[in-house]
């Protein structure tokens, strides 16, 4: 799974999961930069690690850390 962001024309974020690339969830500028700063400053990490350990021993390919969110988002957001 990963996730898709592209700022449209209208100056909205617009957002999509590969794996459901039909439904978008829309959002501000601003508010997708508070996201971003969020995982950058790892506002999340503590969601990622509730999914690690519940996946543990369960055949999960594994979580990703804020870090590689963050660059993620960071890079969708500036192109």
């Amino acid at each position: 799974m990963a996730l898709e962001a592209t700022v449209g024309d209208d100056g909205m974020v617009y957002i999509r999961e590969t794996e459901q690339p039909d439904v978008v969830a829309v959002t501000t500028a601003a508010k997708w930069e508070a996201f971003v700063k969020g995982v950058l400053a790892g506002e999340f990490d503590h969601f990622a690690a509730e999914v690690a350990e519940v996946g543990e021993g369960a055949g999960t390919a594994g979580v990703a850390g804020g870090e590689a969110a963050a660059r993620t988002c960071g890079a969708a957001h500036r192109s």
